[in-house]
């Protein structure tokens, strides 16, 4: 079955099937429950792993990052970080930095993250946002500051995909 697949299947509809099968569902509410412990997605983690490998016909001991990396695919905790990066920009927080064209050396780019008293707290998609966005280096800061909604998406996506 699985080198019917090969043989059938061209590799850019594999990735409409694994975005339709099993992306969709990942980043569905993936704002609420993706910092969630890491104890919570590995099943998750490891069922889009299986998936992947299925569809490409690659062995069950093929490595994880080779794996992701060769298919262009999204990891889970990237799909989470973009979609923070999202909320952020969506919800204005970035705004709160100041005007782009006004900063300076001494004006930083880093958003002041609000002040969480307990670990679940920092699992607020506000907070993982800001914290995702102040570990970014100063360029790709810059970048998304200055960046309107419709590039915003692209630019969070390349970043994200370097990083990794």
């Amino acid at each position: 079955m699985a080198l019917q697949i090969k043989n059938i299947i061209p590799e850019d509809t594999k990735k409409i099937i694994y975005t339709a099968i099993v992306q969709s569902r990942l980043q569905y509410g993936i704002t609420s429950w993706g910092a969630t412990y890491k104890s919570n997605l590995i099943s998750l983690e490891n069922a889009q792993k299986k998936f992947i490998k299925i569809l490409y016909c690659k062995p069950k001991r093929y490595g994880s990052q080779e794996l992701f990396k060769n298919t262009s695919i999204l990891t889970l905790n990237q799909l989470h970080k973009i979609s923070a990066l999202k909320y952020i920009k969506k919800h204005q927080i970035i705004n709160r930095i100041g005007h782009p064209e006004k900063l300076t050396r001494n004006n930083s780019t880093i958003i002041p993250p609000p002040k969480i008293m307990t670990n679940i707290g920092k699992t607020n998609v506000t907070y993982q946002g800001i914290q995702y966005f102040n570990k970014l280096n100063k360029e790709n800061r810059q970048a998304l500051i200055t960046a309107n909604q419709k590039n915003y998406k692209k630019i969070v996506r390349k970043i994200v995909t370097l990083e990794a």
